[in-house]
């Protein structure tokens, strides 16, 4: 027995693009779908000493 899931719009992956269009679309149902366990795509903070800056 297989068993579907319907939405109104799909996005593939959680990077900066399909986190945004996401929210812009956020009135409908949406998925995102993304293969890593953290969305955020290349984006990242990293430390240096005591400073930490955004990078990607």
């Amino acid at each position: 027995m297989s068993s579907a899931n319907t939405h109104d719009i799909l996005i593939i992956g959680a990077g900066i693009a399909g986190l945004g269009a996401a929210y812009r679309l956020r009135e409908n149902d949406v998925v995102v779908l993304e293969t890593n366990n953290f969305a955020g795509g290349r984006t990242e903070s990293r430390q240096l000493g005591d400073y930490v800056y955004n990078a990607g």
